[in-house]
């Protein structure tokens, strides 16, 4: 059963709920403490004082008298706008005015919880749960329960927030000058190690440790679980007996190989462009092996401003083909999975979409191909000519 196939008018609509619903419904009721929490860790929250109110004429807005009138111990947070919340601002500014931020009231003296905003408003239902003597019995709660899914979700269907998700090797950005395995420059990397800290180690010593590099390497040998920098480098390093941290070992090992990020000439015009249209945009990228994020991140620090969600490979736990990344961005924009494109330029790349299920743009800048981009200037054109429609409809009938 598809969520298009529901409808509130037709027969046996509850019953439909409870199927579609059934791996959603927890039988477990929370307090307005915790599901305030759960908001708080989600989206993030921001307490106002009266001052705040009246500064930005809050106390104008009809909801805010009106929750100030039903409470004598009232607090009230706005909503941070971020990533997470991006929607449901989208859903929020279409019916007011932007200077009318999103809000919770909360009194947990009266035992008060609510918003201004219908989305979160069924939000904090579905957080509040539900108990198992409801669902046994098949009360009114229950339905109530079911059908505040049904309605967020709903509303979600009617807002388009269109999420564009980059790999960033060999799609936003390179390393100048190195090949698709950077296996044989281990040596210079250890190199480097020896001549700062004038190691006393063997020839034997060293190519044993690079060989521990290159079964690890992803590129050489397939895995999908990502292991951090500092768990391979302590293994690595071991028969050394270094007395120097770990960290600096791994930060003197990556200056070796003297790496050089270029971003490519397109890519900061293009993710400007796509912004001003509207797109949340996300990354996805799998670290070259035993590279740590913070180093990762240093490197490619000129476009980090312009993601609205950055995931590696150390940030979800997996390697692409695997599909958590992509699950993790999806949650995160409250997005169908289905609705996400993701664009790469690797055939691990495409796995990944193929198996999370959501479409995909191949960008080959060597050599073009039927179904792929030579740039990012041509991917941009690929969206507006809505080109992608037909690849929607191709995806949902394979």
């Amino acid at each position: 059963m598809e969520f298009k196939d529901i409808v509130a008018t037709k027969p046996g609509y509850f019953d439909q709920l409870e199927v579609y619903y059934q791996d959603k419904i927890y039988p477990c009721k929370k307090t307005n403490d915790e599901v305030l929490d759960q908001i708080d860790r989600v989206f993030g929250l921001t307490l106002l004082d009266e001052s705040d109110l009246k500064v930005r004429k809050l106390d104008t807005y009809h909801d805010v008298k009106q929750a100030i009138a039903a409470c004598n111990h009232l607090y009230i947070y706005e909503l941070n706008l971020s990533s997470a919340s991006k929607k449901y601002y989208k859903y929020h500014e279409e019916r007011f005015s932007k200077e009318y931020p999103i809000l919770i009231f909360y009194s947990r003296e009266e035992d008060y919880l609510d918003s201004n905003c219908p989305l979160i408003q069924f939000e904090i239902k579905i957080m509040q749960g539900i108990d198992k003597s409801d669902i046994v019995s098949r009360s009114s709660g229950f339905k109530n329960y079911l059908n505040s899914m049904y309605l967020l979700d709903d509303m979600r269907c009617k807002i388009e927030l269109k999420v564009i998700v980059f790999d960033l090797g060999g799609t936003l950005m390179r390393y100048v000058g190195l090949p698709f395995s950077w296996a044989d420059f281990y040596h210079e990397g250890f190199e480097e190690i020896i001549r700062k800290y004038q190691c006393h180690v063997s020839q034997r010593t060293v190519e044993n440790s690079v060989q521990m590099l290159k079964d690890i390497n992803p590129r050489l040998h397939y895995r999908e679980i990502a292991y951090s920098a500092e768990s391979v480098f302590i293994k690595a390093l071991e028969p050394w007996h270094l007395d120097v941290p770990v960290q600096s070992c791994i930060e003197t090992f990556w200056s070796g190989l003297k790496l050089e990020a270029e971003i490519y000439p397109e890519t900061i015009p293009v993710l400007q462009k796509l912004r001003e249209k509207g797109w949340a945009i996300a990354a996805l990228t799998d670290l070259p092996s035993a590279m740590p994020d913070e180093l990762f991140r240093r490197n490619i620090s000129g476009l980090l401003e312009y993601f609205d969600y950055y995931v590696s490979s150390a940030v979800s736990g997996y390697r692409k083909p695997n599909g958590r990344g992509l699950q993790m961005i999806s949650e995160r924009f409250a997005t169908p999975i289905q609705e996400l494109i993701f664009v790469g330029d690797e055939e691990k790349d495409r796995e990944t979409a193929i198996r999370a299920g959501c479409q995909f743009i191949l960008i080959d800048r060597n050599d073009k191909q039927e179904d792929s981009v030579t740039d990012l200037s041509e991917l941009l054109t690929l969206l507006d000519e809505n080109v992608l429609c037909e690849e929607r409809k191709r995806w949902t009938e394979s």
